[in-house]
């Protein structure tokens, strides 16, 4: 629970800052327990990637989202 205050206050903060979090490396056990606490509908269960080449994948996504913006 308090590794998951912690990132809760973490995405918290990127967003404030105009920043998205990804995660990377989010196993089965850690993402049960962020659909739990509702940290995974907070961070978007897309930002939860299994792995490095996912993660990389999303920040791409999220870059091109902010381009296509202006």
């Amino acid at each position: 629970a308090t590794a998951l205050n912690a990132l809760s206050a973490f995405r918290r903060h990127c967003e404030r800052r105009g920043t998205r979090l990804v995660l990377s490396g989010v196993n089965d056990q850690p993402r049960a327990a962020m659909e739990r606490s509702g940290f995974a509908a907070e961070l978007g269960p897309e930002n939860a990637c299994p792995n490095i080449g996912l993660a990389i994948a999303r920040a791409r996504t999220i870059l091109a989202e902010g381009t296509a913006r202006g």
